[in-house]
């Protein structure tokens, strides 16, 4: 009877282990912090600040959709970029915002695209008015 009892025993006490090495697996992986890797892209891929949508501009790490209206709305109201980091004269935009951008954004004089580059845009119209 006692043997009974000990193997018994030794089940549960397995059965208690896995359940806890499982728990604790599980709870390294709900609490991880995900790796980022990011790559330079090259210049022909990166977004136009002078052309971008504000889809195409919401899209960029550290952006989103406010962010990426006010950037439309400068380049509507005072033009174009003439920097990257004329991007810090827009509120809402700090140097880390605009250090994240650094690599996926270009200016039109940036590269010398030709004018097939542009098949991969967003075709939706701008909700901000486009300067003549």
């Amino acid at each position: 009877m006692s043997d009974a009892r000990t193997e018994s025993g030794q089940r549960i006490a397995i059965h208690m282990l896995f359940a806890s090495v499982v728990a604790t697996a599980a709870a390294s992986l709900l609490f991880a912090q995900p790796v980022v890797v990011r790559a330079i892209v090259p210049a022909r891929h990166r977004v136009d600040l002078a052309r971008a949508t504000v889809e195409e501009l919401a899209l960029l790490p550290e952006v989103g959709t406010q962010r990426a209206a006010r950037i439309a709305l400068h380049r509507a109201t005072v033009g174009p970029c003439e920097s990257v980091e004329d991007l810090a004269l827009i509120a809402g935009l700090s140097s880390s915002h605009i250090a994240a951008l650094q690599n996926d954004v270009r200016l039109d004089a940036d590269s010398n695209q030709d004018s097939n580059q542009d098949a991969h845009r967003i075709v939706k119209p701008s909700p901000f008015p486009q300067q003549p």
